[in-house]
């Protein structure tokens, strides 16, 4: 929480908070509770998009759901967020 207190440390605050997200969403889809686990893994994505596994775990995810063009996606932009 000290984190918070400093407004140039928002970011970092964004990105533990992101990572706290994926491995929450990883550890929901190990027990089957699919749902959760994409919504997580997404909401994680969304505040630290350079998180490589999380990239990963939603692309195997949307590929074992039958979704090949959601993972693709999902690498891609992955790939992108990672190399910026």
């Amino acid at each position: 929480y000290s984190t918070l207190l400093l407004p140039p440390r928002w970011p970092d605050f964004r990105r533990t908070l992101g990572d706290h997200y994926i491995n929450e969403g990883a550890a929901s889809l190990r027990l089957g509770d699919t749902q959760r686990g994409v919504h997580l893994l997404r909401s994680g994505l969304a505040k630290n998009p350079t998180n490589a596994r999380g990239h990963v775990l939603l692309a195997e995810t949307y590929g074992q759901a039958g979704r090949p063009d959601l993972a693709r996606h999902t690498l891609a932009a992955g790939w992108k967020e990672c190399l910026d």
